[in-house]
């Protein structure tokens, strides 16, 4: 997935009060340089930065594109793109109100320059690893797109021989187990069929997600980039978990990059790791009348 270099200015309120408002992050990008191509990723390189855990004290605003490069655009432009493949999708924002719908929860990890390619931060290690593990296992199912499909299932389906590979360190198994053996939905309209406990999403978006958000249970994860945006453009995710790395990538995609409005949230949860990462859980805010 080559990507195009990127610089970011940020406004961030270091240590927001959970409770508060979150504060807005101004994002300008200016294009200097093509990065290095990073396609083709290997089963252990997808394994050991999927899981880089950290999260953010943002609420996001993208705007100003005024100076955005030609180069960058098209970084952020092929993302858009990608969003067809989700099939139709309805334009009208999903209703709040409903207290009996089990939440969608949305974690991604992201750079201090707003990066959220997955081998942009760091590695994982045990103590975000266990974090890690416990998200997973509070989510009934997890949804994916199918490039995150296909890079999770590379990663982390146990092998026909039910036997971890020999890369794999003994703390990161806890993970691979959970995640090897969780209910899966694969929104695609290309793939003509998924296994690894999983079933094929298509059709309306909107409508698929809202059938399983009223579904019983505890909650829903969705992790990637391209369906997340368009369900945030839907109004369908209740929780977005940024896991930020203390990093500074100089280059894209960047996070919810064309999200169509401004979405205002509330800091529920914050956490601190050892190497420095930082997982806060915001909400959407309720517009009131």
């Amino acid at each position: 997935m080559p990507r195009q270099a990127t610089f970011a200015t940020f406004v961030v309120d270091p240590e927001p009060t959970v409770g508060d408002a979150a504060p807005c992050i101004e994002v300008e990008r200016y294009g200097r340089r093509p990065v290095a191509n990073l396609n083709a990723p290997s089963a252990e390189s997808v394994a050991r930065s999927v899981c880089g855990l950290v999260r953010i004290t943002t609420t996001l605003k993208f705007a100003s594109r005024r100076r955005q490069s030609r180069c960058d655009r098209g970084a952020d432009e092929k993302w858009r793109r990608q969003s067809s493949e989700y099939g139709p999708v309805n334009a009208g924002r999903a209703s709040r109100e409903s207290n009996e719908m089990r939440p969608l929860r949305y974690s991604i990890n992201v750079t201090l320059d707003g990066c959220c390619h997955h081998e942009a931060g760091l590695p994982p290690d045990e103590e975000s690893m266990r974090y890690w593990t416990a998200e997973m296992e509070r989510a009934d199912a997890l949804l994916f797109g199918r490039v995150t499909y296909e890079m999770m299932e590379s990663a982390w389906r146990k092998p026909a021989t039910g036997t971890w590979p020999d890369w794999m360190d003994e703390w990161q198994i806890p993970f691979a187990e959970t995640i090897d053996r969780a209910k899966k939905y694969v929104v695609s309209s290309t793939l003509s069929g998924v296994d690894w406990n999983a079933d094929l999403v298509r059709g309306d978006l909107g409508q698929a997600v809202q059938r399983l958000k009223q579904e019983s249970g505890e909650g829903l994860w969705v992790g990637g980039v391209t369906l997340p945006l368009a369900l945030a453009d839907l109004g369908l995710i209740d929780e977005y978990e940024f896991l930020v790395q203390p990093v500074l990538a100089g280059h894209g995609p960047t996070l919810l990059a064309g999200l169509r409005e401004r979405i205002q949230l509330e800091l529920v949860d914050r956490h601190e790791f050892q190497s420095g990462a930082v997982a806060q859980r915001y909400r959407p805010t309720r517009v009131t009348a």
